[in-house]
């Protein structure tokens, strides 16, 4: 079976892989290499959570949760298809929420939701409530790793952490409002 697949290219479809090939390694043994697409964020429609690529190509539609892929909000779309780009306006979001992402992985701050406004302002949810306001301009990573170091002392806190305002050039910290 895995023979004649092979040899005539019918290949199934599935979620999460770009593709995979088959080697026949003996006559009753084979060797799998998988490709796979890495969701780095998701949007609510009907019901259901909407996974999306790098690229913005809804990769699965489930009512599950990954784990670590978080949500994002304030993203204005029409309608959603599988295996689809995403139709929003300005494709720089995804390049915005894949960066964002990535960095969060990398300082291991878990991230539940990314919201992007109409005027591009982002605003991070943390997984302990924090929220954090990032502003809208390139100075992404300089605001993230002063998350990194701050990120302890916020973990355990509820409220509103303002990084808008800060780049390494002219520094005027950041302020924390907590909830009430």
């Amino acid at each position: 079976m895995i023979l004649y697949r092979e040899k005539t290219g019918k290949h199934k479809a599935f979620p999460f892989i770009i593709s995979y090939q088959v080697h026949l390694t003996g006559t009753d043994s084979c060797e799998v290499i998988v490709y796979e697409k890495k969701p780095i964020g998701y949007v609510s429609y009907m019901g259901s959570r909407m996974y999306f690529d790098k690229d913005g190509i809804v990769i699965e539609s489930t009512g599950e949760e990954l784990d670590g892929v978080p949500e994002i909000t304030g993203l204005r779309f029409g309608k959603i298809v599988l295996d689809r780009k995403l139709e929003v306006a300005g494709s720089a979001v995804f390049e915005k929420i894949l960066n964002i992402s990535s960095q969060m992985d990398a300082y291991q701050i878990p991230l539940r939701a990314i919201n992007i406004d109409e005027t591009g302002n982002v605003t991070l949810t943390l997984s302990g409530g924090v929220r954090v306001k990032l502003g809208n301009d390139d100075t992404f990573p300089e605001k993230l790793s002063l998350l990194n170091d701050v990120y302890d002392k916020l973990k355990d806190r509820k409220g509103t952490a303002d990084l808008s305002g800060y780049s390494d050039l002219h520094s005027d910290g950041f302020s924390f409002v907590p909830d009430e």
